[in-house]
């Protein structure tokens, strides 16, 4: 097995969904695998070696449950978004991405800007940030 990359949790899986919280770990070779119940398994492979991921949560209007997209970024000039082990986004950078973060954004007072809606915050290793709106 390549060495660890990054690691997050959330609710990747639609066939695994029942057993709750998971563990996605990206390893150096672009494999991605999720840990469930101290078992891992693989996933999907990126193609890629993700230096960062970042779970993103779909909220459905069906069930109360949801599962997660994971963000990443490497050394490459965009964020990659995978769903189900499939990708689904792709965002170009002006530069690679050194960090990214995922959070609803709120008022002064508290209160969130849009209930429907989650932001990616993106720091490049050109000194840029870029805020994306993610709607549910």
């Amino acid at each position: 097995m390549y060495p660890l990359s990054k690691i997050c949790t959330g609710r990747f899986s639609v066939d695994r969904i029942e057993d709750g919280e998971q563990i996605a770990v990206a390893l150096d070779d672009g494999d991605v695998h999720l840990v469930t119940g101290f078992v891992s398994k693989l996933w999907f492979s990126s193609g890629l070696v993700l230096s960062s991921i970042a779970p993103f949560s779909l909220r459905s209007s069906v069930h109360d449950d949801c599962h997660n997209i994971i963000l990443g970024s490497g050394h490459f000039d965009a964020i990659v978004g995978f769903h189900d082990g499939h990708k689904v986004l792709h965002h170009r950078t002006d530069d690679w991405v050194s960090c990214l973060t995922v959070s609803q954004l709120t008022t002064p007072k508290g209160t969130c800007l849009s209930s429907n809606s989650d932001y990616v915050a993106i720091a490049t290793l050109s000194n840029t940030i870029e805020v994306l709106e993610l709607s549910h």
